[in-house]
């Protein structure tokens, strides 16, 4: 089983990097950029490597790369991300996270600072003989529902890909995205636990420290818990097949 774990992580090291570069909703993908910030460092598809660093939240430089559109959806549908330049083809968790964007704000100028973070989607993952996956690998699409208790207004919303195949050397990956929308809702709920990014995830986190290839037995996501309490997440196959309705 070792040695079987060690050729798969020498499969993964290869430069295989991606990013998030468009949303997809109602069955179609948007234009690139157009409604996701672009990252400020070019085309860059590089993985951050600091859970202290600014990055993590939006990318470098969360408002130079801020987007021109503001996407119209509507709370308790399906909303997505392109992946690209390859498909997600690390092992690790998928989460999304929503945030409000201030009154006197807009989801075009709003950098997402400060503990306004909620965590709406965390990836299941799967144990079979003591190895661990989740579907999100081989995607080149990847998909959360909004949840239906979104009260309405602009949002920041943030994906994210923690790759972990090298964690185990303390070389965890994170590959992030966030698109620009304004929900449509009835719903006065108020979302939480709030998070900040950089701050909601510390190196020795048990979701982030860990190692995939040694005989896992358990495994615990990064982050708060998700919001509304007691969600049951659909897997990304299950999502991209459409088995949520």
């Amino acid at each position: 089983m070792q040695f079987y774990g060690s050729i798969l992580l020498l499969s993964y090291t290869v430069n295989a990097h991606y990013n998030f570069p468009a949303l997809v909703y109602e069955g179609k993908s948007t234009d690139e950029y157009h409604y996701t910030r672009h990252r400020g460092d070019e085309w860059s598809d590089s993985p951050y490597l600091d859970v202290k660093s600014i990055d993590v939240r939006c990318g470098t430089a969360p408002l130079l790369g801020k987007a021109t559109g503001v996407l119209p959806v509507v709370a308790g549908s399906r909303l997505g991300f392109t992946v690209r330049t390859h498909e997600i083809i690390h092992p690790g968790p998928l989460q999304v996270y929503m945030a409000k964007v201030p009154e006197v704000e807009t989801a075009e100028t709003w950098s997402g600072e400060g503990k306004v973070w909620f965590k709406v989607y965390e990836e299941p993952f799967y144990m079979n003989d003591k190895q661990i996956s989740w579907t999100s690998e081989g995607k080149t699409e990847v998909y959360f529902i909004i949840p239906a208790s979104t009260p309405s207004g602009d949002y920041l919303v943030r994906v994210e890909h923690v790759a972990l195949h090298s964690a185990h050397l303390g070389e965890y990956q994170i590959y992030v995205g966030c698109g620009q929308v304004k929900v449509s809702s009835s719903s006065i709920a108020t979302p939480g636990p709030l998070v900040a990014f950089p701050g909601a995830y510390e190196e020795s986190d048990p979701g982030i420290q860990v190692n995939i290839w040694g005989g896992i037995t358990a495994y615990t996501p990064p982050g708060p818990t998700l919001w509304p309490s007691g969600t049951a997440c659909l897997s990304q196959k299950e999502l991209l097949e459409g088995n949520y309705i």
